[in-house]
Formats: C-alpha cells, sequence, structure tokens
C-alpha cells in the first residue's frame, strides 16, 4: 500500500513541476513558490490520509483514524491542491472546462459534495469500504475529488457570485459544515455501533468498540466546524481589507 501511495504521490508532483516549468513565465517566482507551497501540504495531507486507518491509531481505534483522514482529504488537502494550482496552469478541452464551470456552481457544488460525503457514510457503502483495501483506497479518492468540488465555488469571485461574492461565500462555507457537524453528532450520542461488526474482516475503518466510534463522531463534530470556521475568519477579514481599500 505504502508503496503504490509513493508512486502515486511522486508522478503527481512530478506532473506539477512539469506544468510550473512549462508555464513559469505566467508567475513571479514569489508565486510560484506560493503555489508550490501549498500544493505540496495538500500532496502530504492526502498522503497521510491514504494510509489504512489502524496504521495510525491502532486497530482500536481505526474509526477515529478513519475521521481524521476524512478532514485532511476534504477540509485540507482539497482547499490546498485548488491553492496550489494556478489557473494560468489549467488548459483544458472546452467540453471539460464547461464541465468543470458547471461544478462550481455553489448549489451543484453544494449537493453533490454532501451527497458523496453522507452516500459513504450510509452503513452498506462504509462496510464494504472496510472490507476491501481497494474499495477503502476507491472511496478515499472520491471523498478527495468531492472536497474539491466542495471548496471550489470558495475560491471564485465576481465570476461565479457576482458583486456581493463575500458575503455570499461566508454563507456558503457556513452551510457546508452543517452536513457533516450533523453525521459527527449522530455517531457520537448513538448509543450502539452504527456499522456492524459480525465480520472479521472488518478491520479498516469500521468502529472497534464504542468509544472508537464515540471518538471520531467527535472528530467530525468539531473538525468541520474548526477548518470551516478558520476559512471563515479568512475570508471575513479579507472583506473589510477590501471594504477598507475601496472607501
Amino acid at each position: 500500500m505504502m508503496i503504490w501511495q509513493s508512486i502515486v504521490s511522486l508522478a503527481v508532483l512530478g506532473s506539477y513541476f512539469i506544468a510550473m516549468n512549462r508555464w513559469a513565465d505566467r508567475l513571479t517566482p514569489s508565486a510560484q513558490r506560493r503555489h508550490l507551497f501549498w500544493f505540496t501540504g495538500g500532496l502530504i495531507a492526502a498522503l497521510v490520509a491514504f494510509v489504512p486507518s489502524p496504521e495510525l491509531f491502532g486497530a482500536n481505534y481505526r474509526f477515529t483514524a478513519n475521521m481524521v483522514e476524512f478532514f485532511l482529504l476534504t477540509g485540507l488537502a482539497a482547499p490546498l491542491f485548488l491553492l496550489g494550482i494556478p489557473k494560468s496552469l489549467i488548459h483544458l478541452p472546452a467540453a471539460f472546462d464547461r464541465a468543470l464551470r458547471w461544478l462550481k456552481s455553489p448549489v451543484r457544488a453544494y449537493l453533490i459534495a454532501n451527497a458523496v460525503f453522507l452516500g459513504w457514510h450510509l452503513p452498506i457503502a462504509f462496510e464494504t469500504a472496510s472490507r476491501d483495501p481497494i474499495f477503502w483506497s476507491l472511496k478515499q479518492s472520491i471523498l478527495l475529488s468531492a472536497g474539491l468540488i466542495a471548496w471550489a465555488p470558495v475560491f471564485e469571485r465576481e465570476s461565479l457570485w457576482g458583486k456581493n461574492y463575500h458575503p455570499l461565500r461566508l454563507l456558503y462555507l457556513f452551510f457546508l459544515s452543517i452536513p457533516t457537524t450533523v453525521l459527527g453528532a449522530l455517531f457520537t450520542l448513538a448509543p450502539n455501533l452504527v456499522y456492524s461488526a459480525r465480520a472479521l474482516a472488518f478491520e479498516i475503518c469500521a468502529p472497534a468498540f464504542l468509544g472508537d466510534q464515540q471518538a471520531g463522531g467527535l472528530v467530525m463534530w468539531y473538525a468541520g466546524a474548526i477548518i470551516d470556521l478558520f476559512a471563515l475568519t479568512i475570508l471575513f477579514f479579507r472583506w473589510f481589507s477590501t471594504a477598507d481599500a475601496e472607501t
């Protein structure tokens, strides 16, 4: 598993360097370093999130580790990747560009991302992923893609939101954290295990015991809120700095 992760990570980073080298003249050296810093940070977060859950905190807290990995993918790696990829480096065919713009719609991005987040935590999907390492890796990949979709509108401005993009982006971020916060509360307050553990093959991410489920629920409950609050704070102060500059 670790060999496969390292190969993919090196391939992604190599492709990024090739793209940056090809269009480096479109960016200043400081901008290149800044984008590389963000992209590398996202790649490291994603790499950790693809480590099988029991290898992080041990087999007794694999569900907690899985929740930590969920937010490494959707709350950290996804926005860092978007910060690390300059728009000047993206050259897509017209059809893909139209599809990307369609996905960036705040309502569509919100509904698609949260449908993926919640869908993968339905018992039938989650239990299947916990039994099969390949299916689990597929789940992690799809969650990362959904995270990119969820965060894409946050990095758009007038072209997507209109002139009042500051308050609309803040409102979007606030609502983005609600589904996972509610789901985390359900995990934490549930009196019994949500996912069945009758099969011995449940060893990747299903809760080992009720305390594991509660700890994982707390991570999901608070991690998303903290990440979104941090992003809200940054956008809020940027809003005020922009307003001060315009007056």
